[in-house]
């Protein structure tokens, strides 16, 4: 399964790629520590199926682009561009109820996991959502 990562720590990023291998679950891990740069790689390999995440992990509270603008952008310009079945996962290391409810109102967003990756329930969500 092709993951894409975006958060704007460097540390969660390598902790969350680790714990993606190490459970078994990624046949590749792309990352990125701005959400704006993600959109811009969605973009261009929106011609390349092949090269599409199955998966977004995102972070929601991140300085320049936050979890949230990444979703509405995606949603409004890429969604439809990428005819492609993306799943997002949210997550976050603050447990505001807000946050995970106006996450949940996103048709896209499958999941909402606290930090650090729970992999044995990112597996079983996984499971769920290709059955």
């Amino acid at each position: 399964m092709k993951f894409l990562l975006i958060d704007d720590s460097e540390i969660e990023l390598y902790v969350t790629s680790r714990l993606l291998d190490n459970a078994g679950l990624s046949t590749s891990v792309v990352t990125f520590l701005e959400a704006k740069d993600a959109l811009t790689h969605l973009i261009q390999k929106k011609d390349e199926k092949h090269e599409l995440p199955d998966v977004i992990l995102l972070d929601i509270h991140m300085p320049t682009m936050s979890g949230f603008d990444f979703l509405d952008n995606y949603i409004h310009s890429l969604e439809a561009v990428l005819g492609h079945n993306i799943s997002v996962i949210i997550l976050s290391s603050t447990a505001n109820q807000k946050d995970f409810e106006k996450a949940a109102n996103y048709k896209v967003v499958k999941g909402v996991f606290e930090k650090p990756l729970d992999t044995v329930r990112l597996k079983n969500l996984l499971e769920s959502i290709n059955d």
